[in-house]
C-alpha cells in the first residue's frame, strides 16, 4: 500500500498478525509503522534499512508476480 493511501487504508492490516513494513529505505515503512500503532496495531515491525540494507547485508531477493 503506498504511504500516500495508507491512513485511508490500515484497517487492511491484520490486527492480530505480526506484519513486517518494508520500503526501499526504512523510512516510510517506519511512519507505516507509526500510523498502524496510533490506530491500536501493535503487531507491526519495520525492517529496518528497507530493501537496500537488505540487500546490503547479503540476504535474497525474491520476486515474481502479485497474485490476482
Amino acid at each position: 500500500i503506498p504511504l500516500s493511501e495508507f491512513a485511508a487504508r490500515v484497517s487492511e492490516v491484520g490486527a492480530d498478525k505480526v506484519v513486517y513494513m518494508i520500503c526501499r529505505s526504512g523510512a516510510r515503512s517506519m511512519q507505516a509503522c507509526e500510523i498502524c500503532i496510533d490506530s491500536d496495531i501493535n503487531g507491526v515491525k519495520n525492517v529496518a534499512g528497507g530493501t537496500m540494507g537488505w540487500i546490503a547485508s547479503g540476504r535474497d531477493i525474491v520476486t515474481g508476480e502479485l497474485p490476482g
